[in-house]
């Protein structure tokens, strides 16, 4: 009849359905009752799961459900209706509101612009690894930054399991995509020293040219931007030309010397705009 669903149990895995839709799709799920409530699992849809990858994944949830029961007791039922927006939601307020992770900026624009929208209504419980190779695979980005998004459910999910919520991640076995590196050139010695005196004569015409100023620090010493542009006039030591950095990439504070060029150029922003505040303050 046209709008009938039908559903039929597998006879050799207890628990797995097949339902029969009347546009001729067939969906796999699992339903087990648990402390006298019915808990639905999607397991996938045919053809791309055939009954034998059904089974085989349908298994492998009902040994998750049962290990969650028996390490949750009564809060299971509690935890297998929360969704994924609500996990995130708990994520955001106790990590990444801390200011522990560094990348805390990024993965909150990651979060309201991408997985809450694709994914957040997904029920935690539900959720598998298709579900997830399905919203990288549709993310219209680049690989590398693909791999950023994976990274961040990962740690999601990680976070999850820690607190409770679930057993295993369904990010678990999935790898990041190869990334393309770009083809960077480095100056060579004598590029290096044409394009400083250039920027020398620049500069001397404008001593305030903090971007300039900048460049030419990166150039002398090897630096990251992001390390660099955080390094504030309290934290050169002028006696022994050292600076601490306190924004590396790893979150832990180094010590750095300096050559006698890189020296003279911090001297001279020490002239310029005193003994305490950012090194390099830009315009904003």
């Amino acid at each position: 009849q046209t709008g009938r669903t039908i559903e039929a149990s597998d006879t050799k895995c207890t628990g797995l359905k097949a339902i029969f839709h009347s546009s001729g799709r067939i969906k796999f799920i699992v339903r087990k009752s648990i402390r006298g409530k019915n808990v639905y699992v999607a397991v996938g849809s045919y053809p791309e799961f055939s009954i034998n990858n059904a089974r085989e994944h349908a298994f492998k949830i009902i040994q998750e459900l049962k290990a969650s029961v028996e390490t949750y007791g009564e809060r299971f039922l509690t935890h297998s209706k929360i969704t994924f927006n609500e996990l995130v939601e708990q994520y955001v307020k106790f990590v990444l509101s801390t200011g522990v992770k560094r990348s805390a900026n990024t993965d909150l624009s990651k979060i309201r612009k991408y997985l809450r929208p694709l994914l957040g209504d997904k029920k935690l419980a539900g959720m598998m690894e298709a579900d997830i190779l399905s919203y990288l695979h549709n993310l219209d980005l680049k690989p590398a930054t693909r791999n950023r998004h994976l990274a961040l459910i990962k740690a999601v999910f990680t976070w999850a399991i820690r607190m409770g919520y679930i057993s295993r991640s369904p990010a678990l076995y999935i790898k990041a995509l190869p990334e393309v590196t770009s083809d960077r050139r480095a100056m060579d010695d004598s590029q290096l020293q044409r394009w400083m005196e250039v920027c020398e004569c620049w500069r001397n015409g404008k001593p305030d040219h903090e971007a300039l100023a900048l460049l030419m620090f990166l150039a002398l010493t090897g630096l990251r931007l992001g390390e660099t542009r955080h390094l504030r006039l309290e934290d050169v030591d002028w006696s022994r030309k050292v600076i601490t950095l306190r924004h590396t990439k790893n979150g832990k504070l180094r010590r750095v010397p300096v050559c006698d060029k890189a020296f003279v150029l911090l001297t001279e922003q020490r002239q310029h705009l005193g003994d305490e505040g950012w090194v390099f303050p830009g315009k904003g």
